[in-house]
């Protein structure tokens, strides 16, 4: 904006001099009286409604004078745009194989956000006396124009042991570097409607077994690699009452793999809404619909990774989007964990069992309700339901009963979902037998702990806007 400028020649906090000048586009050439100053500020007093300041100071001697002198912090703040600040924290983490974590959480977001953002966690494994963590680098762009509010790119990467062999003692390892471009499209400022555009990339170095041709003895390990594309368009109405977001994605891959070559396009739709009857409290509806366009594995005679998922769960979340105590484990504890991707189905279908799983589509739909104020537990009744298409050879007398799951309890959900406790009521025949399957009632019991529900990204994008 042309509006108009003030300078200030700056000694410390003090204000020596000032001048105003008229506002102008591009660049320009002005005159300030010299002085004794350490720094000329633009706004200095901080007076006018300003989201990036880090480029307002001019330090007149020394390296580097347009970079702030560095800052390091043990807890966020709001911005000083007269530092460049390191937010340091400890970090802990533990899952079933690394074990106990322990390292750094290094970051500079804060309010309001900095248009280069980055957070990294470092740390040491003790489980399996190796490095692991996670991390973030991005950049905020806000355009002129009526048709995008704002462009962020990025890249994310985490890297952690998901799965053990006790026997043969070795763990192995995943990697992950996603790359992503995210487009926000611009709004009335008196809309509730967000919508975005974003591709992702997903670099994943998965580590597999490998057994000598001719006794079948353990012979090390071999690195497996893939390349994931998606493409996703997300419009949602951020109101408190009867909020509803859209969600539709195109994902594709390609690499040849023994002894089928995975090649695929798929597709997903994701909506959900709520009606409210009450202050903060909701009766909650989700559908999702998920289909390959093309897939060189549909009718082979095995679920293969890139299946969908009536029941999300560890050993199914191939593009490891998620994070999990023990994402491989069979029976305890860790086993019990689900996400609510997908299907959205709060059921342990299990590891190797292909019930709720398709090689072609599957449809579900998930209800919830709060209830009323007078319950002061956070207790709400859910019901899920989803039909799997069993495309494998094996499936072919498969009955529209055979197909179908459905289950529905009470909840127990805390931060808006980031923590939740699942308790099955009701089952459908084929669930209740599996379920069974499980061992007694306490192994039936599913939970959620969703740690992307606290990315800090997100948090500050929906707190500014």
């Amino acid at each position: 904006m042309d509006s108009p400028l003030l300078l200030s020649g700056m000694r410390g906090d003090s204000v020596l001099e000032s001048r105003l000048y008229e506002g102008f586009f591009g660049e320009n050439e002005l005159l300030f009286p010299a002085g004794d100053y350490d720094r000329i500020s633009i706004d200095a007093r901080r007076l006018t409604p300003e989201v990036f300041r880090h480029n307002n100071h001019w330090r007149t001697s020394g390296p580097l004078r347009r970079v702030e002198p560095p800052r390091i912090r043990l807890f966020p703040s709001p911005e000083d745009d007269r530092h460049t600040t390191l937010y340091v924290l400890p970090a802990l983490a533990n899952n079933a194989y690394d074990r106990n974590m322990f390292g750094l959480l290094l970051f500079n977001s804060t309010l309001p956000e900095r248009r280069l953002e980055f957070l990294l966690a470092p740390m040491y494994a003790t489980g399996t006396k190796s490095l692991a963590g996670t991390g973030s680098l991005q950049y905020h762009l806000y355009p002129a124009g009526q048709f995008l509010h704002g462009i962020h790119i990025g890249v994310g990467g985490r890297m952690f042991h998901f799965d053990r062999n006790e026997g043969l003692d070795y763990n192995l390892q995943f990697a992950r570097l996603t790359p992503f471009i995210r487009l926000e499209f611009a709004k009335p400022a008196n809309s509730t409607l967000f919508r975005s555009f974003q591709w992702r990339s997903l670099l994943i170095r998965r580590q597999a077994p490998v057994f000598s041709p001719d006794g079948g003895l353990f012979d090390g390990l071999q690195n497996n690699h893939q390349v994931i594309q998606e493409w996703s368009y997300t419009a949602e109405h951020r109101r408190t009452v009867n909020p509803r977001s859209l969600w539709v994605a195109l994902e594709q891959q390609k690499r040849e793999e023994f002894p089928v070559d995975a090649d695929y396009w798929k597709a997903s739709l994701e909506w959900k809404s709520a009606f409210t009857y009450d202050k903060n409290r909701h009766i909650r509806f989700r559908f999702f619909a998920g289909g390959f366009i093309t897939n060189s594995r549909r009718n082979r005679g095995a679920i293969f990774p890139e299946a969908f998922n009536l029941a999300a769960q560890g050993f199914n979340d191939y593009r490891f989007d998620d994070y999990y105590f023990g994402r491989m484990e069979q029976t305890g504890l860790w086993s019990q964990q689900v996400s609510l991707r997908e299907g959205g189905m709060k059921a342990l279908t299990g590891r190797g069992f292909p019930l709720g799983r398709s090689n072609n589509f599957i449809l579900a739909a998930n209800f919830s309700a709060d209830l009323p104020r007078r319950f002061f537990l956070p207790l709400k009744p859910y019901f899920d339901i989803g039909y799997f298409d069993n495309a494998m050879p094996t499936g072919q007398n498969d009955r529209f009963a055979d197909q179908i799951l459905w289950s529905g309890g009470l909840a127990l959900e805390f931060s808006k979902g980031v923590f939740g406790i699942y308790l099955p009521l009701i089952n459908s025949q084929n669930l209740g037998n599996r379920l069974a399957e499980r061992g007694n009632y306490l192994q039936r019991i599913a939970f959620v702990f969703d740690l992307n529900r606290l990315n800090p990204y997100d948090l500050l994008n929906r707190a500014v806007y």
